[in-house]
Parts: C-alpha cells; structure tokens; sequence
C-alpha cells in the first residue's frame, strides 16, 4: 500500500480514477493528462493482485510528470522597483513587452530610459498571465511623469492632452471659433487633427487656451470671409447735335450719375493666400444714369442766332437804352453803356462778318462793325483799340477790340447797339444772354 499523489489515501485504485477524472475536468493541467492518462487506465486493467507492486512506480510517475508539466507552464511576475506590475506569458513575453514599453517611453520622455534597472523578474508556476498589451501598458502606467489621457495631435504632432474625449473636442471647436470673426463664417483644419486615448507625457499642455492656440499656430486650417464689395457701373453720355454752338465745343445739359452694383462673395483662404472665391449675390442697386451733351455742329465764323454779352461779367452797365440827360453825347440814347477797366476785353456778341473797323469820324472813336448771317448789325464803340479787321469772319465770343474813351465819350466804356436788319437801333438787353 502506498500514499495516492492526489489526495494521500490509501486505495490507488480509486485515486487513480479520480485523477483521471480531475484531469478530464481540467482540473489539472491538460499536459499532465497528456502524459500520464495512458498509464491510468492501464492501471485500472491491472489485477487487484498485482496492483501493490505497480502502484510506487505509478505515483512515482504521475508525481514526475506533474512537475515537468508545472515547469512548462510558468508565468513572469513583472516588477517595477519593487512593486507589482503586470503578470506575462513567459519571461521572453515580458521581456519583448518592457522593450516595446521602453521605446514609447523614450519617445514621450524626451530619450530618457526609465526602466534601465528598475524592472525585475519573478517565475511564477501557476500565475494566470495578462495579455501582451496589457503587461506593456501596465509597464508605461508605473512610470512617473507618464499617464492616460485623450491627446490632441495635429498631423502626428502633439499638441496637448484632456481628460476626457468630449473637453478634447471642445478644445478643437473653441479653436475653430476663435477664427471666426465679423466676416469670416467658417473654418475648418486642413491638416489631420486628431483625439485618441494613449499614454503622453504629463508635461504636454494641458491648459485649455494654450491647446487652441498651439491648434490654431501649427495646424493649418481654412477660413471662408464673406466678402461685400461695392462697384461702380459707370455712367455714358448721350451726344445731341447743336448748330447753336460752333464746332469743338459742347456743353453739359445734365449731369450723369455712376450706378451702384454690391457683389457678396465667399473667399477661402489658407495660409493666408486665397485659394477659391465664390459669388455669392450680384446684385445691382441702381442704373447709372447717363449725361446729355450738347455738340456744336456750327462752322467757326457762322452766326449761332443768339447774342451773348459782349464785355466780362464783372462789367457794370451805366446808361440803358432810350432818352437820357446828360452832357456828353446823345439825349436819345441807341444802345446801352457798359464800364470796365481801361483794355478790357471786348467780345463779338455774335457770329459774323466784320463790316467795319477802325476810326469813326462821326463821335464813335475807333469802332467795330458786325454784319450777322440774319442781316442783324452789331456796333461796339469808343474802344481803346481795334484787334480785328474788315472781311474778317469772327466767331462769337471772338476778341475784337479793348475798351476806352475814343470819340466822344466822357469816361471808359462800351456802347454797344443792336440793328436788327441793319434798321434802327432796338433796346439790346433784349435779346442778350446772360444779360445784367
């Protein structure tokens, strides 16, 4: 009789069959049962008589096998000075686990290598072991200076680090906002920003502000500005032909007035350069309005069929027409006077032939005649100097004598008169533009 290996009785026979059973259940390792099921069940066929002298190398086998099987199957205590870490696979399990966490932790802490030294090893025989990513993850989590957390990263780089997944979206949204302005409506990052939950250093930001503002310096990003531009539409002119006006002039009539067109267009910039534009509206606020002006047609020299004032504004008329008294020169008066500075210029009220120029012996001093295409006569008298000659065709307007005293006159003047069909004199502010 001997002692079972399993439970220390007496009887082999019903130990062995419980063996056998425990083993089955998986009780025991499934490599034992491997080994040493065979040699149970022959056990089991041996006669009760010879059964004594088989059972020592029995248990002495099943003892054997059950040992190997433990030392195959032993687990790796890892530890991080001192303390606990993680339990893996096997000793090469654990060691390919420290080296992967001893890059990571490098990368993170700037080439340090914390774990020279610090990680020791226990061979455990029946330890259930943790899976590889969790033994390296359990590795970097004992480090000081390292933690979980949900990192920001703008095309691979880190940016800064949040609690949790939603505060690290709102990092990203308020950076977004921050572009925003009175004009620009939209933005968005260009370059891959990115939140996932893995270990960082503790000395990446943190701060909310600096996180968005590293977001909005290194990421790069594009904005959308509506822009509201104002054009002019600038206005023509309209051209009427005028045989009042000589040839080479014009004149005004109204003014035009420029339309106003407002365009509402999206810009997208990147970097600060516009890489597309879109119209939004087009749309145009008012016409313009174009001028008119009046085109002289008229030959130089014709008459325009109306008479202007022959002297500058700033003249002063004396004497009008009709009866007078006073002691130089006609009761009767057959034009108007009109006073200026000694050589003020003397104008052709209008177009048309000089019929006369030069000294008048009759009172007139140096005088200018002026036949007009209708038959009319214009006399401009007592002037300091004639600047015209007969035959001449002068235009209206045209310079043909200075003012003075010649001939009976009592002061410096103009007496000009008007003879419609060379008759008798008429009252010339009649018919006179721009007449005082």
């Amino acid at each position: 009789m001997t002692i079972c290996a399993f439970c220390g009785k007496i009887s082999i026979i019903n130990c062995a069959a419980e063996g056998e059973r425990l083993i089955r259940t998986g009780d025991i390792n499934k490599n034992i049962y491997k080994i040493f099921a065979p040699p149970i069940r022959a056990l089991k066929r041996i006669p009760r008589r010879g059964l004594l002298s088989h059972a020592a190398f029995a248990a002495a086998l099943i003892v054997a096998v059950f040992a190997v099987s433990t030392r195959r199957a032993a687990t790796c205590a890892l530890y991080y000075n001192g303390a606990p870490v993680a339990v893996a696979a096997s000793e090469a399990d654990a060691e390919e686990a420290v080296a992967a966490a001893e890059l990571l932790l490098a990368e993170l802490l700037g080439g340090e290598t914390p774990l020279s030294g610090a990680i020791t090893y226990r061979l455990l025989p029946s330890a259930v072991p943790d899976s590889a990513e969790t033994v390296e993850n359990a590795i970097i989590a004992a480090v000081p200076g390292v933690s979980e957390s949900f990192v920001i990263e703008a095309d691979g780089v880190i940016l800064g680090a949040a609690e949790s997944e939603a505060n690290a979206n709102a990092v990203i949204s308020r950076a977004l906002a921050d572009m925003l302005g009175e004009n620009t409506v939209a933005a968005e990052f260009v370059s891959d920003v990115t939140v996932s939950r893995r270990f960082v250093s503790d000395a990446a930001p943190r701060d909310a502000d600096e996180i968005a503002e590293l977001l909005r310096t290194y990421a790069a990003a594009e904005r959308t500005v509506r822009r509201v531009t104002t054009v002019e539409l600038p206005y023509g002119s309209l051209y009427v032909e005028d045989f009042s006006m000589y040839e080479g002039t014009s004149a005004v009539v109204s003014e035009g007035r420029n339309g106003v067109r407002e365009v509402a267009a999206l810009a997208t910039y990147r970097d600060g350069a516009e890489v597309g534009y879109v119209i939004e509206s087009d749309v145009t606020l008012s016409e313009p309005e174009d001028e008119l002006v009046r085109v002289g047609i008229a030959a130089p020299g014709t008459s325009l069929g109306h008479y202007i004032l022959p002297v500058p504004d700033d003249c002063i008329m004396t004497s009008g027409f009709g009866r007078r008294s006073i002691a130089v020169g006609s009761e009767n008066h057959k034009g108007i006077d009109l006073t200026g500075p000694v050589g003020t210029e003397i104008y052709a009220s209008d177009g048309g032939l000089v019929v006369f120029a030069g000294m008048n012996e009759f009172g007139f001093g140096n005088l200018v005649i002026i036949q007009h295409d209708n038959g009319d006569l214009t006399y401009y008298a007592h002037c300091l100097s004639v600047s015209t000659e007969v035959g001449a065709r002068v235009s209206q307007g045209a310079v043909i004598a200075a003012m003075g005293r010649s001939g009976s006159a009592s002061g410096v003047h103009l007496h000009f008169e008007l003879r419609p069909r060379g008759g008798a004199p008429v009252n010339p502010m009649k018919y006179l533009e721009g007449k005082k």
